[in-house]
């Protein structure tokens, strides 16, 4: 009598050993992913979103900021059975900062000055602010001085996929007034007229008919037609209306 005896043979089971994938800046320097499966069937990878993370080849790429996770597949074969292992990983934008310094204080008649703020080390452009546009305005990197008072000039870089926003920079400005020169007026001692001065030709300076002070005598220079009344200060001898 003939004997039948059934059974079922199962596939055997397979082990991925996948090592612990460190955390990641965005644009890091590709890492080799080294899983391995104990039964030494090639592994495949899947990752959750490739727009945060992806593979070339055995490499592991940082794109952009986000989590996700990276899951190591063997399919299995006749005798072994599918495996896979995963882990999460976190990559996170870079930080920046910016290098932007201004003079303290600028004369309005200087009309405009050039910024050249620093994004480090993403080399990033920087965008600047005026807090008060009737003392100093800003077009791309020329700040134009319009009127007398104080502002504050703020440089800012918003970031992108890599880099964080950096801190914004505030430097205060105070715009003068331009000052004004006074010249003072020379005096020629003349020999023939004992006591007597001629002003010479001094510019922005009108003069006198004639002016005594401390027994000498300062005349008008004739190529003047104006007549100003002079007066002393800590300037010297000025003259005026």
């Amino acid at each position: 009598i003939p004997v039948f005896i059934t059974f079922e043979v199962q596939k055997l089971s397979q082990t991925i050993t996948f090592p612990n994938i460190p955390d990641a800046l965005v644009g890091d320097i590709p890492i080799f992913v080294p899983a391995t499966s104990d039964a030494g069937l090639p592994i495949t990878y899947t990752i959750s979103d490739e727009t945060i993370a992806y593979f070339s080849g055995p490499n592991l790429y940082f794109a952009n900021a986000g989590t996700v996770t990276i899951t190591a597949n063997q399919a299995g074969n006749a005798t072994y059975l599918p495996a896979s292992a995963s882990q999460e990983i976190t990559v996170t934008k870079r930080t920046q900062s910016i290098t932007f310094s201004l003079v303290d204080t600028a004369e309005l008649s200087l009309g405009t000055i050039t910024m050249n703020a620093i994004a480090g080390p993403s080399g990033l452009p920087v965008s600047y602010t005026s807090s008060n546009p009737a003392v100093a305005t800003v077009s791309g990197n020329i700040l134009t001085l319009v009127g007398v008072g104080n502002v504050n000039i703020t440089a800012s870089q918003a970031g992108n996929h890599m880099y964080f926003a950096a801190t914004d920079v505030i430097e205060t400005l105070v715009v003068q007034d331009t000052a004004v020169t006074i010249p003072t007026p020379v005096f020629d001692f003349d020999p023939s007229q004992t006591g007597r001065f001629t002003l010479q030709n001094v510019s922005g300076v009108d003069y006198v008919e004639s002016y005594t002070h401390n027994g000498y005598t300062i005349s008008k220079n004739p190529s003047v037609g104006s007549t100003l009344r002079p007066f002393l200060d800590a300037q010297g001898v000025r003259f005026q209306d």
